[in-house]
């Protein structure tokens, strides 16, 4: 019962971010006017935080399941360790450096590693769900 609601909150978290991700996404289908500029920008800088976020619960879950026994999800660990490293690289190359090619680059590395992370997570639920539609 315990790794399903650990799982449980591991897909939550991540779905989250992917709720957020692809608001953020149809956003800059709304660029207009100043304010709706500067609400993307702050909904993108919570997108970062939300991967962020998601890539740590998805350390500590697959940590809890190694220290407990059970099987982690390799293919999940390595996406969040790459998703916090290139995203956490690319704020400090931000506050850091005037190169925006640079950080951006970097940070789109962050976001499509996190899009792993996302396939990751959700791989056994998806293997069930369409097996159980196959049948």
């Amino acid at each position: 019962m315990a790794e399903s609601s650990i799982s449980a909150l591991e897909e939550f978290v991540v779905g989250f971010y992917l709720f957020l991700l692809c608001g953020t996404i149809v956003g800059f289908g709304f660029q207009g006017t100043v304010g709706s500029v500067l609400i993307l920008i702050g909904l993108l800088w919570f997108t970062v935080l939300a991967a962020g976020w998601a890539s740590l619960v998805v350390l500590t879950t697959n940590a809890y399941r190694y220290f407990r026994d059970e099987s982690p999800s390799w293919k999940a660990v390595t996406f969040a360790l790459l998703t916090s490293v290139s995203l956490g690289l690319a704020v400090y190359l931000f506050l850091v450096t005037t190169l925006y090619r640079l950080w951006l680059s970097v940070g789109g590395l962050g976001f499509f590693c996190s899009l792993g992370l996302v396939i990751a997570v959700f791989d056994g639920r998806a293997r069930r769900v369409w097996s159980q539609h196959v049948r």
